[in-house]
């Protein structure tokens, strides 16, 4: 019989235990991520709160909570200016994909942020994420009762779809899109109406799944009342050919579907605007839509004296403002068009892209 020493047996069970111990650590390197959150009104930034991000499936990969620490940023004679911060941290996988965080704080609606993790650098061992504002909740007392707040669901994710529920926003009364865009979390309008999403570019503004006026989504901001909209989508569209093969091709675009209520899905909609001014100023807007659920045809116009280029339903006006080239006649036009019918078989579509003609500069 073949007799081991101490040593040879007590050596594979080490190295073994050593390999074990060592794996999970080599596994799946990290990234940490930082974050700040802020009072949506007065932009203080808040001092406590549970934050965690969650992946695409809903699992959380990490939590945290904010933390206050103070430093001194400078000096003023002799005494020291204390600087107070309360960021959070958290680590993840250092891999692409679409997270969200959720952020708690006593008094203040529970916020979610979507966030998607892309271009990772090699070296790169951190990241800042953007800023997430909050909002109080509001104080609701009442005298000999209980009243009970019900919170909205401001978005939710389906998918690749990002899902904002329009009815979880407050809005003045008599609002248009535009309004509602921009109190989207994570939502840009820049100007001349380009919309972004996270960062991401938002190549068409569709109305219910179809091109409304392509190329200028400032029609559909400015003349869509806000009341209409049941929820907006965010997405990539798949390209006809795409639709065909059942399957992404490459050239998918991403877009921003605004979808109606059910009572809006079929009517009229019209925004007429007329006025005058001091030194001979004027001008006159309108906006039309007939709509069902297989066509729509839509019209805008918009004509004035005051060198105004912007479209119906921007109530701002300086009527006395003097240009230093003169004044210009301006007219402005456009129209889009769809049918189709209920099995999808045969459509048309098209729109004229705006005309704008505008006479030479005369002085006052």
């Amino acid at each position: 019989m073949k007799r081991f020493s101490g040593s040879q047996i007590l050596l594979p069970f080490l190295f073994l235990i050593m390999s074990v111990a060592v794996l999970p650590l080599c596994a799946q390197e990290k990234i940490r991520l930082q974050g700040r959150v802020y009072d949506a009104v007065t932009s203080h930034e808040l001092k406590k709160g549970k934050v965690r991000i969650l992946d695409a499936a809903g699992n959380t990969v990490d939590s945290t909570k904010i933390t206050q620490y103070a430093y001194v940023d400078r000096w003023e004679g002799e005494e020291p200016v204390i600087v107070y911060r309360s960021p959070y941290y958290l680590n993840i996988p250092k891999v692409e994909g679409k997270y969200v965080i959720e952020v708690v704080s006593e008094d203040y609606e529970t916020t979610l942020f979507p966030y998607t993790m892309t271009k990772i650098g090699r070296r790169e061992s951190s990241r800042n994420l953007p800023n997430i504002y909050m909002k109080r909740i509001p104080k609701v007392k009442e005298l000999g009762e209980v009243t009970v707040k019900a919170s909205k669901i401001k978005f939710y994710n389906k998918g690749d779809t990002i899902v904002y529920n329009a009815d979880a926003f407050d809005l003045p009364e008599g609002s248009m899109l535009d309004a509602l865009v921009k109190q989207l979390p994570g939502v840009e309008i820049r100007e001349g109406g380009q919309i972004y999403v996270n960062g991401k570019y938002v190549e068409s503004l569709l109305l219910n799944g179809r091109d409304f006026f392509k190329g200028n989504k400032q029609v559909m901001l400015d003349n869509l009342g806000a009341y209409m909209v049941k929820d907006i989508q965010v997405y990539e569209k798949q390209s006809r050919l795409g639709e065909l093969m059942g399957k992404k091709t490459g050239d998918e675009e991403y877009v921003m579907d605004v979808r109606l209520k059910k009572d809006y899905m079929a009517g009229n909609l019209i925004n007429v605007e007329a006025g005058g001014g001091t030194h001979g100023r004027w001008l006159g807007r309108v906006f039309g839509m007939h709509y069902t659920n297989n066509s729509r045809l839509s019209v805008y116009g918009n004509v004035n004296n005051i060198n105004d280029n912007d479209k119906p339903a921007d109530r701002s006006r300086n009527w006395y403002r003097e240009p230093e080239k003169g004044l210009s006649k301006i007219y402005r036009g456009g129209i889009d068009y769809f049918a189709d019918n209920a099995r999808k078989t045969w459509n048309i579509s098209g729109n004229a892209l705006p005309l704008v003609l505008s006479s030479p500069p005369t002085s006052r």
